[in-house]
C-alpha cells in the first residue's frame, strides 16, 4: 500500500470542527432524543471523514486526529444513548 501525504482542504477542517461540536453536546445533553439524534449524526460524520479524506494511509496528522475524535464521537454517542435510555 503506497503511503502518501494529502493536504488539508476547508471540506476537512469544516468535517473536524462539526465532530468536536458534537462530541461536545453529546458529553454535555442527556436528553434521550437528542442523544439519539447525536448517535445517528456521529454515524454520519463518520462517513463523511471517509468521503471528504482520500486515504486510510495519508500521513497527515490531521486524518489521524480526526478518525480517532471520529470513532470516539460514535462509541461514545451510542453508548451514552444505551445508558440513558436503559435508565429511563
Amino acid at each position: 500500500m503506497k503511503n502518501s501525504y494529502y493536504p488539508t482542504t476547508t471540506p476537512k477542517i469544516v468535517v473536524f470542527v462539526v465532530t468536536i461540536l458534537l462530541f461536545i453536546w453529546t458529553i454535555i445533553d442527556s436528553n434521550l432524543i437528542h442523544l439519539g439524534g447525536l448517535a445517528f449524526a456521529s454515524l454520519v460524520m463518520l462517513m463523511f471523514h471517509f468521503h471528504f479524506y482520500e486515504s486510510t494511509s495519508d500521513k497527515n496528522i490531521f486524518n489521524k486526529i480526526d478518525f480517532i475524535l471520529q470513532l470516539f464521537l460514535v462509541f461514545i454517542s451510542i453508548i451514552k444513548f444505551f445508558v440513558i435510555s436503559g435508565v429511563n
